[in-house]
């Protein structure tokens, strides 16, 4: 019984360690001022922007969404990125 209590706690703890927490900003492209309420999803999570632009999120998948209202809908590998801005 314990050996199955261990083997839990291991792999419940490895998915713990595999999640990412990004925290970045989303700035206009072309005005550079911060953007609120975009929306930052993936298949399993889902966060959106405050008045400052900034987020957190938190993800064990590779790739991240952005979507807002008047702009075109943009797709980023986290691993791709490289600061914490983004246009």
């Amino acid at each position: 019984m314990i050996r199955y209590y261990l083997l839990f706690i291991l792999l419940w703890s490895s998915q713990i360690r595999a999640q990412s927490e990004i925290r970045a900003i989303v700035l206009d492209a072309e005005t550079k001022k911060p953007l609120e309420f975009v929306d930052v999803y993936n298949d399993q999570n889902y966060t959106s922007t405050n008045s400052d632009g900034h987020f957190a999120f938190k993800t064990h998948r590779d790739m991240i969404k952005f979507n807002r209202l008047g702009y075109e809908p943009k797709s980023f590998s986290i691993s791709a990125l490289k600061n914490d801005t983004i246009y």
